[in-house]
Protein backbone atom coordinates (compact mmCIF):
# COMPACT_ATOMS: atom_id res chain seq x y z
CA UNK A 1 0.00 0.00 0.00
CA UNK A 2 1.02 3.89 -0.30
CA UNK A 3 1.60 5.76 2.15
CA UNK A 4 -0.26 8.56 3.38
CA UNK A 5 1.85 10.09 5.88
CA UNK A 6 2.61 13.95 6.29
CA UNK A 7 6.04 13.80 5.42
CA UNK A 8 7.71 17.00 3.25
CA UNK A 9 8.09 16.31 -0.72
CA UNK A 10 11.44 16.45 -1.54
CA UNK A 11 12.07 18.19 -4.32
CA UNK A 12 15.11 16.96 -6.05
CA UNK A 13 16.53 13.71 -6.91
CA UNK A 14 20.29 12.50 -6.68
CA UNK A 15 21.92 12.92 -10.32
CA UNK A 16 24.07 10.14 -10.01
CA UNK A 17 22.74 8.25 -13.20
CA UNK A 18 25.47 7.45 -15.73
CA UNK A 19 25.09 8.11 -19.37
CA UNK A 20 23.07 5.15 -20.01
CA UNK A 21 20.27 6.44 -17.47
CA UNK A 22 20.99 3.68 -14.73
CA UNK A 23 20.89 4.70 -11.16
CA UNK A 24 24.13 3.90 -9.17
CA UNK A 25 23.09 3.02 -5.60
CA UNK A 26 24.33 1.07 -2.69
CA UNK A 27 23.16 0.35 0.78
CA UNK A 28 21.83 4.25 1.21
CA UNK A 29 18.96 5.16 -0.52
CA UNK A 30 18.84 6.82 -4.02
CA UNK A 31 15.56 8.76 -3.15
CA UNK A 32 17.16 9.91 0.05
CA UNK A 33 20.48 11.55 -1.77
CA UNK A 34 20.87 15.45 -1.39
CA UNK A 35 19.62 17.19 -4.84
CA UNK A 36 20.55 20.42 -3.40
CA UNK A 37 22.23 20.94 -6.94
CA UNK A 38 18.63 21.13 -8.62
CA UNK A 39 16.26 23.81 -8.50
CA UNK A 40 12.59 23.52 -6.77
CA UNK A 41 10.03 21.94 -8.72
CA UNK A 42 8.32 25.12 -8.98
CA UNK A 43 11.47 27.26 -9.85
CA UNK A 44 13.11 25.14 -12.27
CA UNK A 45 13.86 25.91 -15.76
CA UNK A 46 12.71 23.55 -18.51
CA UNK A 47 16.19 22.04 -18.78
CA UNK A 48 16.47 21.18 -15.25
CA UNK A 49 12.58 19.67 -15.32
CA UNK A 50 13.97 17.44 -17.93
CA UNK A 51 16.71 16.46 -16.49
CA UNK A 52 15.01 15.92 -12.95
CA UNK A 53 12.51 13.21 -14.94
CA UNK A 54 15.31 11.43 -16.52
CA UNK A 55 16.85 10.89 -13.04
CA UNK A 56 13.40 9.91 -11.34
CA UNK A 57 12.67 7.81 -14.35
CA UNK A 58 16.06 6.03 -13.75
CA UNK A 59 15.15 4.94 -9.98
CA UNK A 60 12.27 3.34 -11.40
CA UNK A 61 13.89 1.28 -13.57
CA UNK A 62 16.70 0.68 -11.04
CA UNK A 63 13.82 -0.24 -8.37
CA UNK A 64 11.84 -2.20 -10.81
CA UNK A 65 15.22 -4.64 -11.62
CA UNK A 66 15.35 -4.83 -7.65
CA UNK A 67 11.99 -6.29 -7.13
CA UNK A 68 11.54 -8.47 -10.13
CA UNK A 69 15.08 -9.89 -8.96
CA UNK A 70 13.66 -10.24 -5.48
CA UNK A 71 10.56 -11.89 -7.42
CA UNK A 72 13.27 -14.39 -8.78
CA UNK A 73 15.26 -15.39 -5.78
CA UNK A 74 12.08 -15.51 -3.56
CA UNK A 75 13.78 -18.01 -1.33
CA UNK A 76 16.76 -16.03 -0.30
CA UNK A 77 14.38 -12.53 -0.09
CA UNK A 78 13.43 -11.46 2.91
CA UNK A 79 10.38 -9.78 4.12
CA UNK A 80 11.74 -6.26 5.34
CA UNK A 81 14.01 -6.28 1.87
CA UNK A 82 9.99 -6.27 0.19
CA UNK A 83 8.74 -3.42 2.49
CA UNK A 84 12.36 -1.39 2.11
CA UNK A 85 11.58 -1.48 -1.68
CA UNK A 86 7.87 -0.69 -0.71
CA UNK A 87 9.06 2.19 0.86
CA UNK A 88 11.54 3.12 -1.71
CA UNK A 89 8.76 3.16 -4.28
CA UNK A 90 6.49 5.44 -1.79
CA UNK A 91 9.36 8.19 -1.37
CA UNK A 92 10.16 8.26 -5.47
CA UNK A 93 6.06 8.23 -6.22
CA UNK A 94 6.26 12.16 -4.12
CA UNK A 95 8.39 13.63 -7.21
CA UNK A 96 6.18 11.88 -10.00
CA UNK A 97 4.75 14.78 -12.26
CA UNK A 98 4.28 13.12 -15.63
CA UNK A 99 2.38 10.23 -16.82
CA UNK A 100 5.26 8.60 -17.88
CA UNK A 101 6.54 8.03 -14.32
CA UNK A 102 3.34 7.64 -12.82
CA UNK A 103 3.37 4.15 -15.64
CA UNK A 104 6.39 2.95 -14.12
CA UNK A 105 5.52 3.43 -10.25
CA UNK A 106 2.62 1.23 -11.07
CA UNK A 107 4.75 -1.59 -12.54
CA UNK A 108 6.99 -1.40 -9.50
CA UNK A 109 4.27 -1.79 -7.10
CA UNK A 110 2.60 -4.49 -9.48
CA UNK A 111 5.97 -6.60 -9.21
CA UNK A 112 6.63 -5.87 -5.45
CA UNK A 113 2.50 -7.09 -4.69
CA UNK A 114 3.50 -10.17 -6.52
CA UNK A 115 6.77 -10.94 -5.35
CA UNK A 116 4.88 -10.34 -1.61
CA UNK A 117 2.37 -12.97 -2.55
CA UNK A 118 4.75 -15.42 -3.60
CA UNK A 119 6.73 -14.74 -0.50
CA UNK A 120 3.43 -15.09 1.78
CA UNK A 121 2.80 -18.84 0.04
CA UNK A 122 6.03 -19.71 0.82
CA UNK A 123 6.18 -18.87 4.36
CA UNK A 124 3.04 -20.87 4.65
CA UNK A 125 4.36 -23.84 3.16
CA UNK A 126 7.26 -23.88 5.36
CA UNK A 127 5.27 -23.03 8.28
CA UNK A 128 4.85 -26.96 8.70
CA UNK A 129 7.93 -27.99 7.65
CA UNK A 130 9.89 -30.28 10.07
CA UNK A 131 13.58 -29.87 10.50
CA UNK A 132 14.97 -32.86 11.54
CA UNK A 133 18.54 -32.40 12.78
CA UNK A 134 17.34 -29.24 15.18
CA UNK A 135 15.10 -31.89 16.37
CA UNK A 136 18.28 -33.88 17.39
CA UNK A 137 20.46 -31.22 18.18
CA UNK A 138 18.17 -29.87 21.02
CA UNK A 139 16.47 -33.51 21.95
CA UNK A 140 20.51 -34.54 22.91
CA UNK A 141 20.87 -31.47 24.73
CA UNK A 142 17.65 -32.25 26.70
CA UNK A 143 19.08 -35.71 27.39
CA UNK A 144 22.67 -33.77 28.65
CA UNK A 145 24.67 -35.33 25.39
CA UNK A 146 27.39 -33.58 23.71
CA UNK A 147 26.16 -31.71 19.91
CA UNK A 148 29.97 -31.93 18.53
CA UNK A 149 30.14 -32.75 15.06
CA UNK A 150 31.58 -35.76 13.91
CA UNK A 151 34.27 -33.67 11.98
CA UNK A 152 35.27 -31.84 15.22
CA UNK A 153 36.05 -35.48 16.55
CA UNK A 154 38.06 -36.68 13.79
CA UNK A 155 39.59 -33.28 13.21
CA UNK A 156 43.58 -34.61 13.18
CA UNK A 157 43.30 -38.24 13.46
CA UNK A 158 43.41 -41.69 11.29
CA UNK A 159 41.58 -43.28 9.78
CA UNK A 160 41.63 -46.57 11.64
CA UNK A 161 42.02 -43.89 15.09
CA UNK A 162 38.52 -42.22 13.77
CA UNK A 163 36.77 -45.30 13.51
CA UNK A 164 37.92 -47.09 17.26
CA UNK A 165 36.96 -43.04 18.88
CA UNK A 166 33.63 -43.58 17.08
CA UNK A 167 32.37 -46.95 18.41
CA UNK A 168 33.90 -45.82 22.10
CA UNK A 169 32.08 -42.56 21.61
CA UNK A 170 29.24 -44.18 20.87
CA UNK A 171 29.22 -46.56 23.33
CA UNK A 172 29.54 -43.80 25.87
CA UNK A 173 26.66 -41.47 24.65
CA UNK A 174 24.55 -44.38 24.83
CA UNK A 175 25.14 -44.63 28.26
CA UNK A 176 25.22 -41.03 29.47
CA UNK A 177 22.51 -39.67 27.50
CA UNK A 178 19.64 -39.24 30.01
CA UNK A 179 16.73 -41.36 28.30
CA UNK A 180 14.74 -42.05 31.47
CA UNK A 181 13.71 -38.02 31.25
CA UNK A 182 12.46 -38.23 27.71
CA UNK A 183 10.48 -41.17 28.83
CA UNK A 184 8.91 -39.14 32.07
CA UNK A 185 7.82 -36.39 29.46
CA UNK A 186 6.70 -38.35 26.75
CA UNK A 187 4.72 -40.58 29.51
CA UNK A 188 2.39 -37.99 30.21
CA UNK A 189 1.21 -37.46 26.94
CA UNK A 190 -0.16 -41.37 27.27
CA UNK A 191 -3.41 -42.11 29.76
CA UNK A 192 -4.16 -44.98 27.77
CA UNK A 193 -3.29 -48.68 28.57
CA UNK A 194 -2.10 -50.61 25.83
CA UNK A 195 -4.46 -52.54 24.22
CA UNK A 196 -4.12 -56.09 22.28
CA UNK A 197 -4.11 -55.91 18.47
CA UNK A 198 -6.33 -57.82 16.46
CA UNK A 199 -4.79 -60.65 14.91
CA UNK A 200 -4.98 -60.82 10.99
CA UNK A 201 -5.60 -64.10 9.68
CA UNK A 202 -6.17 -67.70 11.50
CA UNK A 203 -4.52 -69.00 14.23
CA UNK A 204 -3.92 -72.13 12.40
CA UNK A 205 -4.04 -72.21 8.80
CA UNK A 206 -5.41 -75.67 6.98
CA UNK A 207 -4.19 -76.53 3.60
CA UNK A 208 -7.01 -77.77 1.43
CA UNK A 209 -6.21 -80.77 -0.78
CA UNK A 210 -6.99 -80.66 -4.02
CA UNK A 211 -9.30 -83.12 -5.34
CA UNK A 212 -8.33 -84.82 -8.43
CA UNK A 213 -10.76 -84.53 -10.87
CA UNK A 214 -12.35 -87.48 -12.12
CA UNK A 215 -13.86 -88.20 -15.78
CA UNK A 216 -17.36 -89.10 -15.96
CA UNK A 217 -19.08 -91.31 -19.06
CA UNK A 218 -21.48 -88.47 -20.76
CA UNK A 219 -24.70 -90.21 -20.55
CA UNK A 220 -26.23 -91.17 -24.01
CA UNK A 221 -29.48 -89.45 -24.90
CA UNK A 222 -32.44 -92.12 -25.75
CA UNK A 223 -33.43 -91.04 -29.00
CA UNK A 224 -36.91 -92.24 -28.92
CA UNK A 225 -37.30 -90.51 -25.42
CA UNK A 226 -36.06 -86.61 -26.80
CA UNK A 227 -38.98 -84.64 -27.56
CA UNK A 228 -39.35 -82.61 -30.39
CA UNK A 229 -41.52 -80.11 -31.65
CA UNK A 230 -44.66 -80.46 -33.55
CA UNK A 231 -44.17 -79.95 -37.17
CA UNK A 232 -46.97 -79.01 -38.72
CA UNK A 233 -47.92 -80.37 -42.26
CA UNK A 234 -50.05 -79.50 -45.46
CA UNK A 235 -51.84 -82.23 -44.78
CA UNK A 236 -52.26 -81.23 -40.96
CA UNK A 237 -53.88 -77.80 -42.14
CA UNK A 238 -56.41 -79.34 -43.97
CA UNK A 239 -57.57 -82.06 -41.42
CA UNK A 240 -57.84 -78.88 -39.18
CA UNK A 241 -59.69 -76.65 -41.84
CA UNK A 242 -61.73 -80.20 -42.23
CA UNK A 243 -62.38 -80.66 -38.30
CA UNK A 244 -63.68 -76.84 -38.34
CA UNK A 245 -66.04 -77.41 -40.99
CA UNK A 246 -67.37 -80.35 -39.72
CA UNK A 247 -68.17 -78.70 -36.29
CA UNK A 248 -69.62 -75.60 -38.21
CA UNK A 249 -71.76 -77.94 -39.72
CA UNK A 250 -73.53 -79.69 -36.74
CA UNK A 251 -74.06 -76.65 -34.91
CA UNK A 252 -75.99 -75.64 -38.01
CA UNK A 253 -77.91 -78.96 -37.70
CA UNK A 254 -78.70 -78.58 -33.87
CA UNK A 255 -79.61 -75.05 -34.10
CA UNK A 256 -82.07 -76.47 -37.23
CA UNK A 257 -83.60 -79.14 -34.57
CA UNK A 258 -85.11 -75.95 -32.48
CA UNK A 259 -87.35 -74.79 -35.52
CA UNK A 260 -88.79 -71.18 -35.65
CA UNK A 261 -88.96 -70.32 -32.02
CA UNK A 262 -84.99 -70.68 -31.57
CA UNK A 263 -83.43 -70.62 -28.43
CA UNK A 264 -81.44 -67.96 -25.84
CA UNK A 265 -78.60 -67.32 -27.40
CA UNK A 266 -76.42 -68.05 -24.17
CA UNK A 267 -78.05 -71.34 -23.36
CA UNK A 268 -77.02 -72.44 -26.85
CA UNK A 269 -73.60 -71.55 -27.24
CA UNK A 270 -72.79 -72.08 -23.14
CA UNK A 271 -71.37 -75.34 -21.78
CA UNK A 272 -71.57 -75.26 -18.11
CA UNK A 273 -68.91 -77.92 -17.82
CA UNK A 274 -65.87 -76.44 -19.88
CA UNK A 275 -64.82 -72.58 -20.10
CA UNK A 276 -62.77 -73.22 -23.52
CA UNK A 277 -65.78 -75.12 -25.15
CA UNK A 278 -67.70 -72.52 -24.65
CA UNK A 279 -65.02 -69.92 -26.03
CA UNK A 280 -65.06 -72.32 -29.31
CA UNK A 281 -68.78 -72.26 -29.66
CA UNK A 282 -68.79 -68.83 -30.11
CA UNK A 283 -66.36 -69.25 -32.56
CA UNK A 284 -67.93 -71.92 -34.49
CA UNK A 285 -71.38 -70.04 -33.91
CA UNK A 286 -69.54 -66.71 -35.51
CA UNK A 287 -69.36 -68.29 -39.04
CA UNK A 288 -73.23 -69.76 -39.02
CA UNK A 289 -73.73 -65.42 -38.48
CA UNK A 290 -71.18 -64.73 -41.34
CA UNK A 291 -72.83 -67.39 -43.95
CA UNK A 292 -76.45 -66.14 -43.06
CA UNK A 293 -77.30 -69.67 -41.78
CA UNK A 294 -78.14 -68.16 -38.57
CA UNK A 295 -79.76 -65.03 -36.72
CA UNK A 296 -79.28 -63.29 -33.69
CA UNK A 297 -81.78 -60.98 -32.63
CA UNK A 298 -84.33 -60.11 -29.46
CA UNK A 299 -87.60 -61.44 -29.41
CA UNK A 300 -90.48 -58.95 -29.21
CA UNK A 301 -93.29 -61.41 -29.69
CA UNK A 302 -94.89 -61.19 -26.15
CA UNK A 303 -96.83 -64.33 -26.50
CA UNK A 304 -93.19 -66.14 -26.92
CA UNK A 305 -91.41 -67.47 -23.94
CA UNK A 306 -88.42 -66.10 -24.92
CA UNK A 307 -90.33 -62.66 -24.95
CA UNK A 308 -87.21 -60.09 -24.02
CA UNK A 309 -84.33 -62.28 -24.58
CA UNK A 310 -81.37 -62.54 -27.32
CA UNK A 311 -82.71 -65.38 -29.33
CA UNK A 312 -80.66 -67.06 -32.00
CA UNK A 313 -82.14 -69.64 -34.88
CA UNK A 314 -81.30 -70.80 -38.42
CA UNK A 315 -82.31 -69.38 -41.28
CA UNK A 316 -81.91 -69.85 -45.18
CA UNK A 317 -78.42 -68.66 -46.59
CA UNK A 318 -79.25 -65.94 -49.00
CA UNK A 319 -78.27 -65.84 -52.85
CA UNK A 320 -75.82 -63.91 -54.41
CA UNK A 321 -78.22 -60.89 -55.39
CA UNK A 322 -79.85 -60.99 -52.00
CA UNK A 323 -76.25 -60.89 -50.11
CA UNK A 324 -75.13 -58.06 -52.41
CA UNK A 325 -78.07 -56.01 -51.86
CA UNK A 326 -78.21 -56.43 -47.16
CA UNK A 327 -75.97 -54.64 -44.99
CA UNK A 328 -73.49 -56.98 -42.65
CA UNK A 329 -72.69 -55.26 -39.08
CA UNK A 330 -69.83 -56.77 -36.49
CA UNK A 331 -70.08 -56.50 -32.79
CA UNK A 332 -67.01 -57.95 -30.53
CA UNK A 333 -68.54 -60.65 -28.10
CA UNK A 334 -66.42 -60.80 -24.76
CA UNK A 335 -66.80 -63.94 -22.21
CA UNK A 336 -64.88 -63.97 -19.46
CA UNK A 337 -64.55 -66.76 -16.44
CA UNK A 338 -67.24 -64.31 -14.15
CA UNK A 339 -69.58 -63.58 -17.19
CA UNK A 340 -69.71 -67.33 -17.88
CA UNK A 341 -70.22 -68.56 -14.70
CA UNK A 342 -72.71 -65.77 -14.17
CA UNK A 343 -74.81 -66.13 -17.61
CA UNK A 344 -75.03 -70.40 -16.20
CA UNK A 345 -76.30 -69.04 -13.22
CA UNK A 346 -78.89 -66.31 -14.44
CA UNK A 347 -80.04 -68.80 -17.44
CA UNK A 348 -79.83 -71.98 -14.92
CA UNK A 349 -78.02 -73.87 -17.79
CA UNK A 350 -77.65 -77.62 -16.98
CA UNK A 351 -76.97 -79.25 -20.13
CA UNK A 352 -75.37 -77.84 -23.10
CA UNK A 353 -76.82 -77.46 -26.23
CA UNK A 354 -73.86 -78.40 -28.39
CA UNK A 355 -72.73 -81.86 -26.74
CA UNK A 356 -69.41 -81.66 -24.51
CA UNK A 357 -66.22 -82.89 -26.98
CA UNK A 358 -63.43 -85.09 -25.53
CA UNK A 359 -60.30 -83.30 -25.15
CA UNK A 360 -58.25 -84.02 -27.84
CA UNK A 361 -55.44 -85.87 -27.86
CA UNK A 362 -52.23 -86.36 -30.34
CA UNK A 363 -49.71 -89.43 -30.18
CA UNK A 364 -46.14 -88.39 -31.23
CA UNK A 365 -43.21 -90.71 -30.92
CA UNK A 366 -45.06 -93.74 -28.64
CA UNK A 367 -45.92 -90.20 -25.82
CA UNK A 368 -49.19 -88.83 -25.57
CA UNK A 369 -49.06 -85.20 -24.64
Amino acid sequence: MRDDDDHEPTSQLNGNANANGNAHHGDEDPADDDLDDLAPAGESTAEQRRARERQLRAHYRSLGQSVQESRDNINETTVDSLGKQVERANKLFRNVTAPSEAVLDSRVLMAASDAGALKARQLKLDADAFDTDQFLVKLAHFMGGSVMTLNQKNKGKGRSQTQDDDKAATERAGRTLRWGRVGRVLASESRRAVVMDLMLGPLALEVKEKKARTQRARQKVDESQRVRPEELRAEDVEKDRQATDRMISEIARILDAYGGEGIPYLSFVLNPHSFAQSVENIFYFSFLVRDGRACIEEEINEDSKHFGEIICYSCEAPDGNTDAEGSKSQFVFELTQELWKDAIEVFDVQTSAIPHRAKFQEQTNAKWR
